[in-house]
């Protein structure tokens, strides 16, 4: 009886071991993943900033197109203005929220 109760005790204690050192695994795994998930996130961050960069550069460049258009586009430009004034009158109220 004595024997099989030490069997048992073995056989939890390898376990426990096991379980332990699986558990030691996925924690670095775990952690080696959130580093990831960082780089990841820093990296979409950028490439956001990157895109509403050029964004911009591409409104900016409609802009003076219509600034420099013919006579009869001028209505076209006024539209245009107005609008990017919408859009910024936007911007700053949902900057101020």
């Amino acid at each position: 009886m004595a024997e099989n109760t030490n069997i048992i005790i073995e056989s939890l204690r390898n376990h426990v071991e096991e379980l332990m050192e699986r558990h030691k695994t996925l924690s670095k795994r775990c952690e080696a993943l959130n580093e990831e998930l960082l780089a990841k996130n820093a990296e979409i961050a950028r490439l956001q900033n990157e895109v509403n960069d050029l964004k911009m550069q591409y409104r900016n460049r409609q802009t003076a197109q219509a600034a420099v258009a013919k006579e009869g586009d001028v209505e076209a430009a006024r539209r245009r203005f107005d609008k990017l004034v919408r859009e910024i009158d936007k911007c700053i109220s949902l900057l101020n929220n």
